[in-house]
Formats: structure tokens, sequence, C-alpha cells
């Protein structure tokens, strides 16, 4: 009599050997009964009416109701890898992508034909994706234009938090009028000040008037929906005279009435709806460290306090990350494993994740905060210093959404800026 493990081998060949037939259906044209043209460039993706139907109420409707549609289907409002991705999904179970874009592509071909579970894999592969300021401007056109919200919130916030490499990328110079509008409205960006937003505007709008062949004389008459969003009241005069007080992008009646409402505010009448803000945004500048650590737990509620589930150097020292509960709930503990005589300011943001059994499910929990370390608070504080994760109530995690076997799934997501530091001994008034 064969055991149980052989015959859970023979069972995982089997699988195997069953996915395998239609990978070589997907990958060959094998007795296909039915083509799509896909794309402006019609390209011709062959398949099988049953299997597309069986996946696919829509398809279904075409290849076999009363209303059915011939073999060959036109299909101009997806691209070829979009529709690919989507076959692939169809024939092996599994998908398959190189990349955020086609994962959205995908998407989109998914959310057209009706199949909910490939629609959930390619969100979950892009929001788990690394996406680097190079590609970002076209995944947020692509999502912006196709309405995947989810993705595109994810790309506002790495637009945000990446700006200065985010405008140094080549697609930056070719982003569409109103991935500029929106940039332009955001209130924190990884800059220096308003100038270099400014500097940086004009630099797409050279561009832009380049490509529609507008001289220069009609610039300034032209992007009056951009350059309302500019705080050039938020500018120091010297910034002011410098930039825009130079540009092309502004008319002389304008360069005049902004400088002089910025040495006497109200002087003159101020450029009709042009920004009245004379509140800086939140920059985040290059001037200071900073780090982002990313780590998925996991968490049993049978072992308490656990040190050092993770160390990472900051600040030219390391740093640990702690497990803690307290009273019924459980947090992360960030702290440094030695500070040196200087003083640092710290700001923090802490993420929290907390994976669910099932899609879209997932708790999330975030918290921001500014931490001052010297010597004093190391020798006050000791171990009990440092900085705290958001709070999980623990009744929250025992939820069968979350919970498998005593233990839940934490992805733990911590950025670090030094935002100050310096000698104690030149800082005499700490010493006071």
């Amino acid at each position: 009599m064969p055991s149980s493990n052989s015959a859970c081998r023979d069972s995982d060949q089997s699988g195997d050997e069953y996915k395998e037939r239609f990978s070589r259906l997907f990958k060959g044209s094998i007795e296909s009964d039915c083509e799509f043209i896909v794309g402006p460039q019609k390209n011709i993706i062959k398949g099988h009416k049953l299997l597309f139907s069986v996946a696919s109420e829509v398809f279904h409707a075409m290849f076999y109701s009363q209303l059915k549609e011939n073999s060959t289907i036109v299909i101009d409002d997806l691209d070829v890898d979009g529709f690919q991705g989507m076959k692939h999904f169809i024939y092996t179970g599994t998908v398959s992508f190189t990349s955020a874009l086609q994962a959205c592509s995908t998407y989109v071909a998914a959310r057209k034909y009706l199949i909910p579970q490939l629609m959930d894999k390619c969100i979950e592969f892009t929001l788990k994706q690394n996406i680097s300021p190079a590609e970002v401007l076209v995944l947020y056109e692509f999502c912006k234009c196709n309405n995947i919200s989810e993705i595109e919130e994810k790309c506002c916030q790495i637009i945000q938090e990446e700006t200065e490499d985010v405008v140094k990328s080549k697609y930056f110079l070719l982003v569409d009028i109103h991935t500029i509008d929106a940039i332009l409205r955001f209130n924190s960006l990884h800059l220096q000040s308003e100038l270099e937003i400014f500097n940086h505007l004009e630099r797409w709008v050279i561009a832009e008037a380049d490509r529609m062949n507008l001289s220069k004389n009609k610039i300034a008459s032209n992007f009056n929906c951009l350059k309302k969003h500019i705080r050039f009241l938020a500018m120091s005069c010297e910034e002011f005279a410098s930039g825009p007080g130079k540009s092309q992008l502004l008319t002389q009646e304008e360069k005049l009435a902004i400088g002089l409402n910025l040495m006497d505010f109200g002087s003159a009448t101020y450029p009709e709806n042009f920004s009245l803000i004379q509140q800086e945004r939140v920059f985040k500048t290059t001037n200071f460290d900073e780090i982002k650590v990313q780590h998925t737990f996991l968490v049993s509620f049978h072992e308490k306090n656990k040190k050092a589930l993770k160390k990472f150097d900051f600040c030219e020292f390391k740093w640990i990350i702690s497990q803690r509960f307290f009273k019924d709930s459980i947090y992360f503990h960030v702290q440094p494993n030695d500070i040196d005589n200087r003083h640092y300011l710290i700001r923090s943001r802490i993420k929290l994740r907390v994976i669910a059994r099932l899609k879209y499910d997932d708790l999330c929990f975030e918290n921001e905060c500014f931490t001052i370390y010297d010597d004093d608070s190391k020798d006050e504080s000791d171990d009990r210093f440092g900085i705290s994760s958001p709070v999980i109530p623990l009744k929250k995690l025992k939820s069968p959404r979350y919970m498998l076997n005593d233990t839940v799934i934490i992805e733990c997501t911590i950025f670090l800026e030094d935002i100050d530091n310096t000698e104690s001994a030149e800082d005499e008034h700490y010493d006071e």
C-alpha cells in the first residue's frame, strides 16, 4: 500500500503536469479556435473559447450566448501587455509580471472582463513593488487615466517623498499638464523651497512651449492654470528677484505686482487667481540624514516582549526594533543602541499594516512624532527611551481575519529623519 507521502508527491507531480499542459496552450496556438486583434498595433493573439469563457462571463457571452460574436474579436481599448497578462492568468492561474505598469495594464483588462481574482493579484503585486522615481510618473498617468485609485495614491506618495529625483527623471519634461497641476497642488514636497518648485515648473513650460511651437513672448499668457499654484508670497524678495523676477513665465505687470506685495502686502492689486498663500509648504530637504526601514514580523501571542527583532544603522550608530506588549495592546519600539556626544532631533513616521487572510481586509495604523536624543535622555530613561509605533489592541488582532495558529503578520515601515544634530560642546544652552 503506498504511503501518504508518496501519494502527496504523486498529487504534486500530477498538478505540475496539469499546469504544464495549459502552459503549452498559452505559449502556442494548438487547436486555437478564436483570435483577438489587440491595441492600436492590431497584434493578433490566438486563444481557446472554452478557457476564456470559463474565466469570464463577458467572454462566455461573446462566444456562447444568443448575441455571440464571431471568432475574431477586435479590442481597441487595451494594450498587448495587459491582454497577455490576463491570458496568462486564464491559462495558468498565476501571474508573471515584469513591471508595475504591466500589472496595472493587466488590471484594466481584468476589470473590463470581470475577473476579480486577477484584479486583486494585480493590485497586490503593484503595492508591493519598489516603484522608482524614474518610472512613477508614467505609472501615475496610466493609473489616473484608467481610474486605478489604489495605485494612483501610492504614486502620489512617492512623488511627494522623492520629488527631487522625480523631477530629474527624463519623463518629467514629457508629462501631461494635468500631472504638473497635481504636483503643484501638493502641500509637501521633497525639495528645498518654493523657488525650486518654480524653476522646475519653468523647465516643463519651456519644453511644452517647444512642443506647441509657442513663441517666447506668448508663454506668459498661456500657463495661468499652473502659475496660480505657485506661492510667490511665500518667497523672500531675494528669491523672487533671482528666479520669477527674470522669468519669461510671468508678464511684466505680474512681476511688478508680486514684487510690490512681497515688500508691502496689499500695496498693489495682486494678479487675479494667483495664490495668496504666504505660508511655506512642508519641504523635506536632503540636508539631513534619512532612512526607510521596512520589515514584516510574525507575531506570536505566546511570546511577550522581544528585543532586537531587527537592527539597522542610522546617524552613525545602531538602532534596534523590539516587540512590546502594554496591557491589552501591542506595539513596536525603535531605539538607538547607543548615542554619542551630539544632540539629535529625529522626526519619525511609523506605519503598521496587519496582513489579513483575505484581500483588502488589512488593518493600517500610522503615527508621526519628533524625538530629542541627548546624553541626559539616555542616562535618565535608558532602555525605555525610544520611539513607539502606533498601539494595536490585541482584540483586533485575535479576529479570525488576521490570526492563524495564534500568530499574526504585521508589516512595519519606519521613516526616520535626522532634522538636526549638533555637537553638545557647541550648544552651551543645553548645559544650562
